[in-house]
C-alpha cells in the first residue's frame, strides 16, 4: 500500500489554485513578475529562443499523452481487481484477472518511469536552451 501511495504521489501532477486577491495590493505586481519570468508578457513578438519553446511544447504534449496512458493502466488495474473479486472461485477467470493485473501494474510502472524521465529531460533541455540573465 505504501508503494502504491508513493507512486500515486509522484505521478499525479500538482494542482495550483491561483487567483488574484483583490485585497492584496501587490497581487497584480506579483503576477506580472511571474509572467515576465516565464516569458509571457510580450506574446506579439517572436519567442526569445525557439528551441526552448519547442522543447516546452513537445514536453507538455508527451507528458499529457503519458498521463492519459497512465490513467488507462490505472483503470485497467481497478478493472482486473474487480474481475478477480467477482470471479466466484472460477480458476479460469482468476488466472485471466491475475495476468491482466500483473500486465497492468508493469505497464503503469513503465509509464510512470517514462513520465518522470520526460519531466526531468524537458526541465534540463528548457533550462539549457533558455539564455541566462546573469
Amino acid at each position: 500500500m505504501l508503494i502504491f501511495l508513493i507512486i500515486l504521489f509522484l505521478t499525479i501532477p500538482s494542482f495550483v489554485f491561483a487567483r488574484k486577491d483583490s485585497s492584496d495590493p501587490l497581487g497584480d505586481f506579483q503576477l506580472t513578475q511571474i509572467a515576465k519570468g516565464v516569458g509571457l508578457t510580450n506574446r506579439s513578438s517572436p519567442p526569445q529562443d525557439a528551441m526552448a519553446e519547442l522543447a516546452t511544447v513537445a514536453g507538455s504534449v508527451i507528458q499529457l499523452l503519458l498521463g492519459i496512458v497512465g490513467l488507462f493502466f490505472f483503470l485497467l488495474i481497478l478493472y482486473s481487481g474487480v474481475v478477480w473479486m467477482t470471479s466466484r472461485g472460477n480458476e479460469e477467470v482468476i488466472t485471466r484477472a491475475k495476468s491482466a493485473l500483473q500486465q497492468a501494474v508493469w505497464g503503469f510502472l513503465v509509464v510512470s518511469a517514462a513520465y518522470t524521465l520526460v519531466f526531468f529531460v524537458v526541465r534540463i533541455v528548457t533550462s539549457a536552451a533558455t539564455p541566462s540573465s546573469t
